[in-house]
């Protein structure tokens, strides 16, 4: 998530770049430009676990709307035009530039395109877990509105932190008029994924049933999103601690270029395991004598409770 202004990034530099005078250059560049590669094989990285996962919902989700499945493609379009854009920041940095202080007044087009693409995705990632959170409180004006009013705040503080990084003069005056402002936008950040975290794992528990494979398959979904909500949330909080503590160096860039897609993997781990737990409700059960509930609904000729189960399950977790 695309949380960090242009000028407070650009101050972060100059500062680094006049550390090799006054301290050993080793440690200098450790900080700065190892903090940029490091951050740019993670971002890599995850990049291929998202192109993977975005693969492997195209093979299983055939039942998804087209609507859907283009908001899928285009989250890994911009995860990829991301990942291209941070890969050219940081050899514009660390080769074409090396050592130009100069060259930090006028920032890089790709540092400030990766940071629009960023925040582009987020706020689509983000959009889509409200519409989730919709479907399981049953159009539940409330609990959504928070979440929503949350995720808007972040994708405004955003567009703030953008075009002021785009407007002169640079990094010099952004720390007297918003100084407040990046931290801001990165606790509200942290808010708005917690909580849509928190808010799924609890509608989640309200939908269990007296049917107990059913109530297996909630606990884990309830699980899942608990977990990859909680390293999204932790991915931020590492963010907000490493930029308050380490202003002058590039350790937070690391957690910067990798916390958007962190939260685009959450969502797509997320649509592939539908299919695993459909398997898993459909799977009988060996050595189990069935339930008072699975007999009185065959002593009246109802649909076995799975099915309709599965299709409350499929409606809670399907696309646009």
């Amino acid at each position: 998530m695309e949380i960090i202004s242009l000028p407070f990034f650009l101050h972060a530099l100059y500062m680094a770049s006049l550390t090799p005078r006054l301290s050993s250059p080793s440690l200098a560049l450790g900080d700065t430009y190892g903090s940029l590669l490091i951050g740019n094989i993670l971002a890599a990285w995850l990049y291929g676990f998202s192109t993977l996962q975005t693969y492997i919902y195209y093979d299983r989700s055939r039942g998804d709307s087209l609507i859907f499945k283009g908001l899928v493609g285009t989250l890994w379009t911009l995860d990829t035009l991301h990942t291209i854009l941070i890969s050219h920041v940081v050899y514009t940095f660390a080769i074409t530039d090396y050592g130009n202080v100069l060259s930090l007044v006028k920032p890089e087009w790709s540092f400030i395109a990766q940071g629009v693409v960023s925040s582009i995705g987020d706020a689509i990632v983000r959009g889509v877990f409200c519409y989730r959170i919709w479907t399981l409180s049953h159009s539940n004006l409330v609990i959504t509105g928070l979440n929503v009013v949350c995720s808007v705040a972040v994708l405004c503080q955003d567009i703030i932190l953008w075009v002021h990084g785009i407007s002169p003069p640079p990094y010099l005056s952004f720390d007297i008029v918003y100084p407040w402002l990046p931290y801001s936008t990165l606790a509200t950040s942290l808010v708005a994924d917690a909580l849509i975290a928190a808010t799924m794992a609890l509608l989640l528990a309200r939908s269990q049933s007296h049917f107990r494979k059913i109530n297996n398959v909630v606990r884990t979904l309830i699980m899942h999103r608990v977990s990859t909500g909680a390293i999204a949330a932790l991915w931020v909080l590492a963010f907000l601690i490493t930029y308050a503590a380490l202003p002058k160096s590039f350790v937070f860039v690391a957690f910067k270029f990798t916390a958007s897609k962190l939260l685009l993997n959450s969502l797509l781990a997320m649509l592939n395991s539908r299919h695993l737990l459909r398997e898993q409700l459909l799977a009988p059960e060996a050595n189990v004598l069935p339930s008072a509930a699975d007999t009185r609904f065959k002593s009246v000729g109802a649909r076995n409770p799975n099915d309709s189960e599965i299709m409350t399950l499929e409606s809670h977790h399907q696309g646009l």
